[in-house]
């Protein structure tokens, strides 16, 4: 299936960018914003083929030589920023200005692409604003963001927003299990919206200052995770120097430890539908008797609801980049209380 293929069948935000295409119009700046399996990057080189194109009846074409210098990624009207480490920074954004300022009296249209918009330093966000509002003639930037909320509003307010949705559930299920995924761990994968297609081969994301996705580390974390919050729940040993023993050797990376929150907000969500009487609902299939054990425990749902509420906050502060051990250290001690 060719990428035209891909942009007619997936609907939503595809059929808008195939429409801007076919009529040769589109705005100076986007914004395309989805969760980690969305399309919005796979969107953004599209829309910029398309820019570039030189069949203006059927773009992008493919085989015109613009897009055959795009797909060996050698077209010198694209440049593409990723994240440096964990942020996008202004040194980033004052060398593409500085690239686009030297190509000003070309005619040609180009483009750039920042991917992880929302992570651009509030520094690299705001040296871009007057870039966005005076773009040199046919200079078209394409942003793309997880997040909507951790771009700067300012930035937001300047470019057309665009949104993408993950694959459904069940069809990342069926994805799962037809790579000979066990059940639940596919259950889990599917739940938490992970597509395979951040693992194995996909490396492009390491320079994007990402881990993909790995099923033995996952699995690894996943297991013990599932352990571990059962010496939180019975106060037994010592859970909060189990963590750190993991966490503060660098054993995991910043993107496995929001793995991590992910799985342990999944295992009170399954211990919460036990309560409720939908354990046929839950993903940890394989470890029912421990969910009812804990749902006995508490007796009631309040509890469960505060201990997701931690471990959502836990996460929304690690990706505000803050201090990773105290807050863990923080939502350890409120799980445990009684």
């Amino acid at each position: 299936m060719n990428d035209r293929d891909g942009v007619e069948q997936s609907g939503g935000g595809w059929f808008q960018l195939r429409r801007w295409l076919r009529r040769g119009e589109w705005a100076h700046a986007y914004l395309f914003v989805g969760p980690e399996t969305g399309d919005q990057d796979q969107a953004a080189e599209y829309l910029a083929s398309g820019i570039l194109c030189e069949d203006r009846a059927n773009p992008p074409c493919g085989f015109c030589p613009s897009c055959r210098r795009l797909a060996h990624g050698n077209h010198p009207g694209l440049v593409q920023v990723y994240p440096d480490g964990q942020s996008i920074k202004i040194d980033q954004l004052r060398e593409l200005q500085r690239f686009f300022s030297l190509r000003a009296i070309e005619r040609e249209n180009r483009v750039y692409i920042i991917h992880g918009a929302d992570r651009m330093t509030p520094e690299a966000a705001n040296s871009l604003l007057k870039f966005l509002e005076e773009p040199a003639p046919g200079t078209v930037g394409i942003l793309t963001a997880k997040r909507l909320e951790g771009v700067l509003a300012t930035v937001r307010s300047r470019c057309q927003v665009l949104r993408f949705s993950a694959p459904r559930p069940e069809v990342l299920y069926r994805e799962w299990t037809s790579r000979g995924v066990g059940e639940e761990m596919a259950r889990l994968f599917a739940y938490l919206g992970l597509s395979d297609s951040g693992s194995g081969e996909d490396a492009d994301k390491e320079a994007d200052g990402e881990n993909p996705l790995d099923i033995a580390v996952f699995a690894d974390i996943a297991g013990w995770v599932v352990e571990w919050v059962q010496a939180v729940e019975e106060q037994k040993g010592k859970p909060l120097l189990e963590l750190f023993s993991r966490v503060g050797r660098g054993q995991w990376s910043a993107p496995e430890c929001l793995w991590l929150l992910d799985v342990l907000a999944c295992w009170y969500r399954d211990v919460l539908y036990t309560s409720l009487g939908l354990s046929d609902q839950v993903v940890f299939i394989d470890h029912r008797r421990e969910l009812s054990s804990q749902a006995a425990r508490h007796g009631s749902i309040a509890p469960l609801v505060e201990r997701m509420g931690e471990v959502i906050d836990a996460k929304r502060r690690l990706q505000a980049h803050a201090n990773p051990q105290l807050t863990l250290e923080r939502m350890v001690l409120r799980l445990q209380e009684e």
